[in-house]
Protein backbone atom coordinates (compact mmCIF):
# COMPACT_ATOMS: atom_id res chain seq x y z
CA UNK A 1 0.00 0.00 0.00
CA UNK A 2 1.35 3.48 -0.31
CA UNK A 3 1.52 6.09 1.82
CA UNK A 4 -0.68 8.64 1.45
CA UNK A 5 -0.16 11.77 -0.15
CA UNK A 6 2.88 10.30 -2.59
CA UNK A 7 2.91 9.92 -6.30
CA UNK A 8 2.83 6.72 -8.10
CA UNK A 9 5.77 4.82 -10.16
CA UNK A 10 5.12 7.48 -13.40
CA UNK A 11 4.85 10.73 -10.90
CA UNK A 12 0.99 11.10 -11.00
CA UNK A 13 -1.00 12.24 -8.16
CA UNK A 14 -2.31 9.37 -6.05
CA UNK A 15 -5.51 10.87 -4.33
CA UNK A 16 -5.83 10.28 -0.58
CA UNK A 17 -8.65 10.32 1.86
CA UNK A 18 -7.66 14.32 2.17
CA UNK A 19 -7.84 14.95 -1.11
CA UNK A 20 -11.05 13.30 -1.87
CA UNK A 21 -12.58 15.29 1.55
CA UNK A 22 -10.68 18.28 1.46
CA UNK A 23 -12.93 19.39 4.71
CA UNK A 24 -11.27 16.52 6.54
CA UNK A 25 -7.73 18.79 7.55
CA UNK A 26 -9.61 21.60 8.70
CA UNK A 27 -11.91 19.61 10.83
CA UNK A 28 -9.12 17.88 12.75
CA UNK A 29 -7.34 20.82 12.63
CA UNK A 30 -10.12 22.88 14.22
CA UNK A 31 -10.38 19.91 16.44
CA UNK A 32 -7.01 20.45 17.65
CA UNK A 33 -7.46 24.30 18.24
CA UNK A 34 -10.56 23.43 20.12
CA UNK A 35 -9.17 20.95 22.54
CA UNK A 36 -5.77 23.60 23.54
CA UNK A 37 -9.27 26.30 24.50
CA UNK A 38 -10.63 23.51 26.35
CA UNK A 39 -7.43 22.80 28.08
CA UNK A 40 -6.83 26.87 28.91
CA UNK A 41 -10.49 27.22 29.56
CA UNK A 42 -10.39 24.20 32.50
CA UNK A 43 -10.63 24.82 35.56
CA UNK A 44 -6.83 23.97 36.87
CA UNK A 45 -5.68 26.52 34.51
CA UNK A 46 -7.79 28.81 35.36
CA UNK A 47 -6.51 28.68 38.77
CA UNK A 48 -3.20 27.93 37.87
CA UNK A 49 -3.58 31.68 36.25
CA UNK A 50 -4.61 33.36 39.09
CA UNK A 51 -2.04 31.96 41.19
CA UNK A 52 0.58 33.00 39.08
CA UNK A 53 -0.80 36.66 38.23
CA UNK A 54 -1.20 36.96 42.27
CA UNK A 55 2.66 35.66 42.91
CA UNK A 56 3.64 38.21 40.28
CA UNK A 57 1.75 41.11 42.09
CA UNK A 58 3.45 40.34 44.96
CA UNK A 59 6.87 40.35 43.68
CA UNK A 60 6.39 43.49 42.30
CA UNK A 61 5.07 45.08 44.81
CA UNK A 62 7.73 43.71 47.59
CA UNK A 63 10.79 44.07 45.86
CA UNK A 64 9.82 47.61 44.07
CA UNK A 65 8.10 49.00 47.33
CA UNK A 66 10.68 47.56 50.04
CA UNK A 67 13.31 48.94 47.48
CA UNK A 68 11.95 52.47 47.01
CA UNK A 69 12.03 52.66 50.99
CA UNK A 70 15.29 51.74 51.03
CA UNK A 71 16.66 53.75 47.96
CA UNK A 72 14.82 57.28 49.99
CA UNK A 73 16.27 56.51 53.18
CA UNK A 74 20.17 56.03 51.71
CA UNK A 75 19.56 58.87 49.03
CA UNK A 76 18.96 60.99 51.99
CA UNK A 77 21.63 59.74 54.01
CA UNK A 78 18.92 59.06 56.95
CA UNK A 79 20.42 56.65 59.26
CA UNK A 80 17.61 56.26 62.00
CA UNK A 81 15.44 55.81 58.64
CA UNK A 82 17.39 52.62 57.40
CA UNK A 83 18.28 51.14 61.08
CA UNK A 84 13.75 51.85 61.42
CA UNK A 85 13.36 50.03 58.05
CA UNK A 86 15.89 46.94 59.41
CA UNK A 87 14.18 46.54 62.66
CA UNK A 88 10.34 46.33 60.31
CA UNK A 89 11.55 43.88 58.58
CA UNK A 90 15.30 42.22 59.72
CA UNK A 91 17.56 40.86 57.20
CA UNK A 92 15.06 43.01 54.69
CA UNK A 93 12.85 40.34 55.03
CA UNK A 94 10.20 41.58 52.22
CA UNK A 95 13.14 41.74 49.92
CA UNK A 96 13.11 38.10 50.46
CA UNK A 97 9.51 37.35 50.39
CA UNK A 98 9.59 39.61 47.26
CA UNK A 99 12.03 37.16 45.77
CA UNK A 100 10.13 34.01 46.89
CA UNK A 101 7.16 35.35 44.87
CA UNK A 102 8.55 35.59 41.45
CA UNK A 103 10.43 32.86 41.71
CA UNK A 104 6.84 31.00 42.55
CA UNK A 105 5.51 33.08 39.93
CA UNK A 106 8.22 31.77 37.14
CA UNK A 107 7.49 28.19 38.05
CA UNK A 108 3.52 28.83 38.05
CA UNK A 109 4.49 30.14 34.46
CA UNK A 110 6.21 27.34 33.32
CA UNK A 111 3.54 25.35 34.87
CA UNK A 112 1.05 27.23 32.59
CA UNK A 113 3.18 27.41 29.37
CA UNK A 114 3.11 23.93 29.95
CA UNK A 115 -0.97 22.72 30.64
CA UNK A 116 -1.69 25.83 27.73
CA UNK A 117 0.73 23.60 25.29
CA UNK A 118 2.34 26.74 24.65
CA UNK A 119 5.51 27.27 22.69
CA UNK A 120 8.59 27.29 25.09
CA UNK A 121 10.21 28.97 22.31
CA UNK A 122 8.18 31.77 21.46
CA UNK A 123 9.98 35.15 20.90
CA UNK A 124 7.95 36.53 23.83
CA UNK A 125 8.47 34.10 26.34
CA UNK A 126 11.71 34.01 25.76
CA UNK A 127 12.05 37.82 25.71
CA UNK A 128 10.66 37.21 29.28
CA UNK A 129 13.04 34.74 30.14
CA UNK A 130 15.92 36.99 29.16
CA UNK A 131 14.38 39.77 31.64
CA UNK A 132 14.04 37.75 34.23
CA UNK A 133 17.27 36.71 33.87
CA UNK A 134 18.73 40.52 33.80
CA UNK A 135 16.12 40.42 37.34
CA UNK A 136 17.80 37.96 39.47
CA UNK A 137 21.59 39.36 37.99
CA UNK A 138 21.29 43.28 38.82
CA UNK A 139 19.85 41.94 42.84
CA UNK A 140 22.59 39.82 43.28
CA UNK A 141 25.07 42.65 42.27
CA UNK A 142 27.48 43.79 44.60
CA UNK A 143 25.28 47.44 45.50
CA UNK A 144 22.19 45.28 46.43
CA UNK A 145 24.59 43.32 48.53
CA UNK A 146 25.91 45.61 50.47
CA UNK A 147 22.90 46.86 51.67
CA UNK A 148 22.31 44.35 54.93
CA UNK A 149 25.64 44.98 56.16
CA UNK A 150 25.15 48.49 56.15
CA UNK A 151 21.99 48.27 57.60
CA UNK A 152 22.65 46.24 60.51
CA UNK A 153 25.46 49.01 61.05
CA UNK A 154 22.67 51.83 60.64
CA UNK A 155 21.23 49.92 63.76
CA UNK A 156 24.50 49.39 65.59
CA UNK A 157 24.85 53.06 65.81
CA UNK A 158 21.89 53.43 67.88
CA UNK A 159 23.41 51.30 70.81
CA UNK A 160 26.83 53.41 69.96
CA UNK A 161 28.74 50.26 68.69
CA UNK A 162 29.26 51.79 65.23
CA UNK A 163 29.75 55.18 63.94
CA UNK A 164 26.98 57.68 62.48
CA UNK A 165 29.65 59.21 60.02
CA UNK A 166 30.70 55.53 58.68
CA UNK A 167 27.21 54.67 57.78
CA UNK A 168 26.84 57.96 55.95
CA UNK A 169 29.95 57.33 54.20
CA UNK A 170 29.17 54.03 53.19
CA UNK A 171 25.30 55.54 52.06
CA UNK A 172 27.06 58.03 49.85
CA UNK A 173 29.34 55.01 48.03
CA UNK A 174 26.27 52.98 47.50
CA UNK A 175 23.25 54.94 46.68
CA UNK A 176 24.65 55.86 42.78
CA UNK A 177 24.64 52.21 42.21
CA UNK A 178 21.66 51.47 44.00
CA UNK A 179 19.53 54.16 41.93
CA UNK A 180 21.10 53.15 38.86
CA UNK A 181 19.96 48.60 40.24
CA UNK A 182 16.66 50.63 41.11
CA UNK A 183 15.71 51.96 38.10
CA UNK A 184 16.95 48.57 35.74
CA UNK A 185 14.84 46.73 38.13
CA UNK A 186 11.85 49.15 37.90
CA UNK A 187 12.23 49.12 33.72
CA UNK A 188 12.54 45.57 33.83
CA UNK A 189 9.56 44.62 35.58
CA UNK A 190 7.09 47.19 33.27
CA UNK A 191 8.46 45.58 30.32
CA UNK A 192 7.86 41.84 31.24
CA UNK A 193 4.36 43.00 32.24
CA UNK A 194 4.08 44.89 28.70
CA UNK A 195 5.35 41.60 26.98
CA UNK A 196 2.51 38.99 29.25
CA UNK A 197 -0.24 41.10 28.24
CA UNK A 198 0.86 42.11 24.54
CA UNK A 199 2.88 39.12 23.36
CA UNK A 200 4.63 41.38 20.40
CA UNK A 201 6.97 38.43 19.01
Amino acid sequence: MRPRGERDMRGQHVTTSQDRHPGLKRRRSTQTSNRLTICRESGMYVVLKALHLISMFAAVTLLIGDGLFILIAIWRRDVRALAALHRLAPGFGLTGAGAASLLTGIVLGLVLAAVGHLNFLAGWLIAAYVMVAAILLVNVSPFVQRLRPLAREAVATEAGKSSVEEVIRGMSDLRGGLFVAMSINVVLFVAIIADMVVKPF
